[in-house]
């Protein structure tokens, strides 16, 4: 089963990515940066990581841009209820993240990701 690591200051975020996911994966969750690193340095077969962008300490690009050096191989993805911004943009043109996605996430398109690093564009009525 692939291992997928969620970031998310907030509880609730972490317990709705881990529900939706879990038939489906293992998830491991981080309230912090700082935390996250910490799984990445000491879990091995992580096959994406989703971070927040907005949280204390430690910003969801910051942590990204330190994760890379720990493990340089895997997709990492940022979800936030912010706008798609030019810093986000920049990241992904650097090749920093590989993909931005909106909350409410679809469910479909995360699989996607993880699964073959693309994105299905579905209705509404797809969204967590």
């Amino acid at each position: 089963m692939k291992k997928v690591l969620f970031v998310d200051d907030e509880s609730v975020n972490l317990f709705i990515f881990k529900v939706s996911f879990k038939d489906h994966y293992e998830v491991l969750t981080a309230e912090s940066g700082k935390e996250a690193l910490d799984i990445l340095s000491t879990t091995v077969d992580i096959n994406a990581v989703f971070s927040d962008l907005r949280m204390p300490e430690m910003d969801g690009l910051e942590f990204i841009a330190k994760a890379k050096h720990i493990k340089p191989g895997i997709r990492y993805n940022l979800i936030s209820g912010f706008q798609l911004s030019e810093e986000i943009e920049a990241a992904i043109k650097s090749g920093l993240l590989n993909r931005y996605f909106s909350k409410p996430f679809n469910k479909q398109e995360i699989i996607n990701e993880i699964e073959n690093g693309s994105i299905t564009i579905l209705g509404s009525q797809d969204l967590v």
